[in-house]
């Protein structure tokens, strides 16, 4: 695989991974797919990069912790 292929992939197992965590419904999942399709896009020549002027503030993400 080339190195678009395996970065397609691993941010499809990371959405996948969002979704059992936290479901589809969940803010945090929504946000990571609106990234990974970005990404994607980006990876395959369908979207342009975009230049961050300084006025946008990145997402954050609550993540759960889930002790063992």
């Amino acid at each position: 695989m080339s190195e678009p292929d395996d970065t397609i992939q691993i941010l499809r197992t990371n959405l996948r991974n969002a979704a059992s965590t936290f479901g589809e419904s969940s803010a945090q999942y929504i946000a990571l797919k609106e990234m990974v399709d970005a990404s994607i896009a980006r990876l395959l020549g369908k979207g342009q990069p975009q230049e961050h002027d300084g006025t946008a503030q990145p997402r954050t993400f609550q993540l759960a912790f889930r002790s063992r």
